[in-house]
């Protein structure tokens, strides 16, 4: 680029390599002192600034998928450690010994920002279909696992037709994990599937059964419901019963205990059959919240119903409490978090907030914006600190709202805000995996902000094998940086100059992670180069290197002239090769025509020199106008016709000027002058 002072003070910015412009320079040189400044563009740098506001996807499949064992129907995670459930696994499968659809569950664990898998649980005992694996629960480095078919008992006794059991695993030295203990009920009765559901915390599991009779082994009501509250004596290293849950109105068919969701001092049990006879209303669903006394007790506190209530919309289908918070998934549900706008099975997650007086509070009702009929939205739900999710296994779209694929599933991400409510923060699928009938969100696990979601049947490899994908938050904001020496092409295949600097591009990293990544070019300052006298000057100090060349002589590289200044010892055509930030451009060639006229014209136009500010014009001059300008090029006394044959710089900081005087016949002379205050 091409800066003059010939035509305006006010340099302006022409395109490098103007001949005609040179060519006026060189032919004014033979009889002036002739000024002129280069722009010479160096370098340009790219600032890569990649933002990660996404989530980073894994898939996750058994070591050696099979079709229809059930993998990923549930559960559970503590962040170190992943329990996936696979409740009709055959074990020895293919041998004389098999045991069909036993079930067994599969351990991984998180190593960086992947989990790997470690071990397949089977129970010691076992028995054909007895659905090892149904219910997990992880905490503290103990794993419960519900087996609710199960027909043998613990002790040896008589077996007990689906009566069902709970199976303990702890981690031993040599961190494998084995089991410590076959969990059953003192009373045991025929079909009371004990091990529909389990959860633990600090010590204490809780197990629902799908008992007929009640706390005295009476009153027979088919599939009312039980919850057992067992406690870990830290003696023996065994859970010991210490009671039975029941509502305070027990109902045929309710099943009670269908889920339980524990944080020690208050369990949260659900009914999702429950009816209203009086309202001739079926399957209406009810929830129920128990809380530890000061004796030890868990009693009834809360009783959650559905302010409108309809058949067979399933409150309670799924729960799930931690901190001051707790959810109750209505899968079924109709209206909207308005009350407005009824869709058939849409569904909904109901919110309550402990206060702190000890009660529990209705705080709001979740439904996503794209609901649609029969999308099951709270079939699943799980919370941790802030965070919840919730699954929706017949919800037809990605994440955009697109792309129709029957009852692929979809999984719902909300955080709590400031004001502490909960909004959705991001829908999540199985992305490409998406397939009809793949049910994404059959089971939902949570840890702080790492998450879980299964489908029970993937038919990505093996048809119906089942799959977790696993969701962790990708990195916060990072930045990178390249150089480049001109115009750039950048990840999106797109070359990026000064007149297209910027751009954004999502790219996905070998990890998974999606990423906003920006691009902004950002070109450092010009280089100026300064011809006067014939001293050729580049009035850039921060460049790392210099190197004048002589362009008569095919560029060649002229011996010693290394510094930011080079006096030609004759005349001819020369150009400079700068370096700055790793890059090395090339200016234009320019004539020098002024070495014999310097010995000619020997006398200065301007003194004393160096001054202390005030420097004398010699009165030969025709003066038209003054320019003062600095070392780098900057005006700081703009054109102007002195007064007298006196210039007053004495305001100007210590260093070298130009001093550029143009007469009235057209012709410029150009002075270096040192201030010095010192003189």
């Amino acid at each position: 680029m091409l800066l003059g002072v010939f035509s305006m003070l006010s340099l302006g910015r022409h395109q490098l390599g103007d001949s005609s412009y040179l060519h006026r320079i060189s032919i004014q040189s033979f009889t002036m002192r002739i000024f002129s400044l280069f722009i010479l563009a160096i370098a340009s740098s790219f600032s890569l600034r990649a933002q990660n506001p996404a989530w980073q996807t894994e898939r996750i499949q058994a070591p050696n998928p099979v079709f229809s064992e059930g993998y990923g129907v549930s559960m559970a995670t503590d962040g170190k450690y992943l329990v996936v459930g696979s409740p009709m696994t055959t074990f020895n499968g293919g041998s004389s010994n098999s045991i069909q659809r036993t079930g067994s569950v599969f351990i991984y664990e998180r190593v960086g920002s992947s989990w790997v898998y470690t071990a397949e649980l089977f129970a010691t005992l076992k028995g054909v279909h007895d659905r090892f694996g149904y219910s997990v629960a992880i905490d503290n480095g103990i794993i419960a696992v519900g087996a609710y078919l199960q027909d043998e008992n613990a002790t040896g006794g008589a077996r007990v037709i689906s009566s069902g059991s709970v199976h303990i695993f702890v981690r031993d030295s040599s961190g494998a994990w084995i089991e410590t203990q076959v969990v059953q009920p003192n009373a045991r009765n025929v079909s009371d599937e004990f091990g529909r559901s389990v959860d633990l915390s600090d010590g204490q599991l809780v197990v629902g059964a799908l008992t007929s009779l009640d706390l005295n082994g009476q009153n027979l009501l088919n599939n009312a419901g039980s919850a057992y509250i067992f406690e870990l004596d830290t003696i023996s290293g065994l859970f010991v019963e210490k009671q039975i849950l029941n509502p305070s109105v027990r109902k045929e068919t309710a099943l009670f205990g269908w889920s339980v969701s524990i944080e020690k001092g208050h369990i949260i049990v659900g009914a999702p059959n429950e009816s209203i006879p009086a309202l001739n209303l079926q399957n209406v669903g009810a929830a129920y919240l128990f809380s530890e006394n000061r004796f030890g007790e868990y009693v009834e506190v809360l009783r959650v119903t559905d302010a409108n209530p309809n058949n067979g919309e399933f409150l309670g289908e799924s729960v799930a409490i931690t901190g001051r918070f707790m959810a109750i998934g209505h899968s079924r549900e109709t209206l909207d978090s308005l009350g407005q706008n009824p869709l058939g099975g849409a569904g909904a997650v109901h919110v309550y907030e402990r206060a702190p007086n000890g009660t529990w509070n209705f705080l709001q009702k979740l439904t996503p914006a794209d609901r649609q009929n029969g999308d099951t939205f709270g079939r699943s739900v799980a919370i941790s600190d802030n965070f919840m999710v919730v699954g929706a296994i017949y919800e037809d779209h990605d994440t955009s709202g697109l792309n129709h694929i029957n009852n692929s599933g979809s999984t719902y991400l909300y955080r709590r805000n400031n004001s502490g409510r909960w909004s959705l923060i991001q829908k999540l699928t199985a992305g490409a995996n998406r397939q009809q009938s793949s049910l994404f969100g059959q089971s939902v696990a949570i840890y702080d902000s790492l998450i879980t979601s299964s489908t029970q049947e993937d038919h990505s490899g093996v048809q119906g094998a089942g799959a977790v994908y696993s969701f962790s938050k990708c990195s916060s904001l990072t930045y990178d940086s390249v150089s480049a020496c001109g115009p750039y092409t950048w990840i999106d295949g797109v070359t990026y100059f000064e007149s297209n600097p910027q751009a954004t591009v999502i790219v996905s990293s070998s990890s998974g992670c999606d990423s906003v990544v920006r691009l902004v070019f950002q070109q450092l300052s010009d280089t100026a180069v300064l011809v006067t006298d014939p001293s050729l000057m580049a009035l850039d100090s921060s460049a790392s290197s210099y190197q004048w060349l002589a362009c008569d002589s095919g560029f060649a590289t002229i011996p010693g002239a290394n510094q930011s200044v080079f006096t030609p010892v004759a005349n001819g055509s020369y150009a400079l090769a700068i370096t700055t930030n790793g890059c090395t451009d090339t200016s234009e060639c320019f004539e020098v025509q002024t070495v014999s006229i310097r010995e000619e014209q020997p006398n200065t136009f301007i003194y004393p020199n160096p001054s202390s500010g005030k420097i004398n014009l010699a009165p030969s001059l025709q003066i038209e106008s003054v320019t003062i300008i600095d070392m780098s090029g900057r005006v700081v006394i703009p054109a102007h016709k002195p007064n007298g044959s006196v210039l007053n710089l004495s305001h100007l900081a210590e260093g070298v000027y130009f001093v550029i005087i143009q007469e009235q016949n057209g012709n410029y002379f150009v002075e270096n002058v040192s201030i010095s205050k010192t003189n």
